[in-house]
């Protein structure tokens, strides 16, 4: 029953944040250092992270990495997978320039998390964009965004100082679509079957509502009741709910239920390379046909056997990433400097 009550709660983005253990001494950059500063001088965030570039050269192009939801440091950790300081340490040896940053909130970086969106993040974005044409002027420049960044590279495609993006695992339906269809392969492949999709459709719609938080609040908690009747009021399920009817009544969550990514796909214009893992359960590989009817100039590619980490995988279930060993599949960082180099 416990597995029930919230599998139809599984977070929009990539598996929860974790910060993992320090980096290999052997490493041969400081890819920690505190070497980029940038401020959205919207709300006045001072957003703290790394930049590489080649040694001696400007770059042949530079990219701002966006991470998915959830606060996430510069490496874009989770379960001691570091896909970003990859990506970053890569592209740099290839000849690019790469920025990316510790979320706001989180690492050195400051700002508002409570009331944030997907909105206040793709500022973050352009901001750091800014900062390299700053940096780097004249050089073509980028977005690469995971998850919930690709959306954000996606809405910042019509920036004129954005030259391309790439997005791994970008979703292209509507926010309540995504987490529907994946709580429901998850469930699925993990029990045969999604009993708690009807409920789910409920508190979703409820979540997507415009319904003050205290209404909203309450509706969730009645329908929550009539599933779980009074088990609800045992201490540990009553703290769990509580937990998780905060997480989906969050400004961001209820913003990410109310999105539609079509209108920006489809308005892209710019070089765009868009990338899906095979057995991804968190941004189903069909988006990729999505985003294809949407945008028939965006060059897509579904990786093998990869899942939502773009780590070659078995099953591509969430419970597998602390099993898997690496930071980010050697086939993804390929595709990844193959296409950069067609490019410049």
């Amino acid at each position: 029953m416990k597995k029930l009550i919230f599998t139809f709660l599984i977070s929009a983005a990539a598996a929860v944040m974790a910060h993992g253990e320090p980096l290999p001494s052997d490493s041969t950059r400081d890819i920690d250092m505190d070497n980029a500063v940038v401020y959205n001088k919207t709300d006045g965030a001072r957003l703290v992270g790394t930049w590489l570039m080649p040694e001696d050269t400007l770059p042949k192009a530079a990219i701002v990495l966006a991470s998915g939801s959830g606060l996430q440091d510069r490496n874009e950790t989770v379960l001691n997978h570091r896909p970003f300081r990859a990506i970053a340490e890569r592209l740099a040896k290839e000849g690019y320039g790469v920025l990316r940053l510790d979320d706001r909130g989180v690492g050195k970086s400051t700002g508002d998390i409570a009331s944030a969106t997907t909105a206040t993040f793709t500022r973050d974005i352009a901001s750091a964009l800014e900062w390299v044409d700053s940096v780097v002027p004249g050089v073509k420049k980028g977005i690469l965004g995971h998850s919930e960044g690709g959306m954000i590279a996606i809405n910042l495609a019509q920036d004129p100082k954005c030259d391309f993006i790439i997005t791994l695992a970008a979703p292209s339906f509507p926010g309540d679509s995504i987490i529907l269809s994946q709580g429901r392969a998850v469930t699925v492949a993990m029990s045969g079957r999604y009993d708690a999709e009807p409920l789910q459709k409920k508190l979703l719609a409820t979540a997507k509502s415009d319904l003050p938080y205290d209404e909203a609040k309450e509706k969730i908690w009645e329908l929550m009741s009539e599933q779980m009747g009074d088990r609800i009021n045992l201490p540990f399920v009553k703290k769990q709910v509580e937990l998780q009817v905060e997480s989906i009544l969050t400004p961001w969550y209820r913003e990410f239920l109310r999105t539609d990514p079509a209108p920006a796909i489809g308005a892209v214009n710019k070089r765009w390379l868009a990338l899906n893992g095979e057995k991804d359960y968190q941004v189903l590989h069909q988006n990729l046909a999505h985003i294809k009817s949407l945008n028939y100039n965006a060059e897509c590619m579904i990786l093998p056997g990869h899942n939502h980490l773009f780590l070659e995988c078995n099953t591509g279930l969430p419970q597998e990433y602390s099993m898997l060993k690496g930071d980010i599949s050697e086939a993804t960082l390929e595709t990844i400097v193959n296409w950069l180099n067609t490019l410049y």
